[in-house]
């Protein structure tokens, strides 16, 4: 089950990104129809595309996790403990990271020709998942307690 959501989420992300390449690139649909361009492919477009889409997807998540794990505000309001700064520290940071990484990608996803974009960024999703993880480990943990794991989906 678990690697059908993972697979799904590959997809659905490469559908993302056709429709960013959409936005950023004038193209013709079909060979009949000019659509596309209608922002230019720079980094504070890439903001103001990810803030927008950060309202939607903050929205949604917050109505599906209660849905599908029943304690979570419990668990978020356990990071405002003292103990759990440490971890708040880290998972902003790395909503940061990803935040600066989806802008970037948005930028390059604009800039670079379609089919190259996409098959960089589709295809080395789909090897993550298929692979076992001792092939693609990148990088190896280097602090107690916290593992670097989660890290190759950005680095990949």
């Amino acid at each position: 089950m678990g690697f059908l959501i993972v697979l799904l989420a590959a997809v659905f992300f490469c559908i993302h990104n056709v429709i960013v390449r959409v936005l950023f690139s004038e193209s013709t649909l079909f060979g009949l129809v000019q659509t596309g361009g209608f922002v230019a492919p720079t980094l504070p477009n890439s903001f103001l595309l990810l803030v927008m889409r950060m309202a939607i997807v903050v929205c949604l998540m917050a109505g599906l996790a209660t849905q599908m794990y029943k304690p979570t505000w419990r668990d978020i309001a356990q990071l405002r403990q003292a103990d759990q700064h440490r971890l708040l520290g880290r998972s902003l940071g790395c909503g940061a990271l990803m935040f600066l990484y989806l802008a970037l990608l948005y930028v390059s996803i604009g800039l670079i020709p379609a089919g190259i974009a996409l098959t960089l960024f589709f295809t080395i999703r789909c090897l993550r998942v298929c692979l076992p993880g001792s092939y693609l480990a990148i990088v190896q943990p280097i602090c107690a307690g916290w593992s670097w794991g989660w890290c190759c989906w950005v680095v990949i």
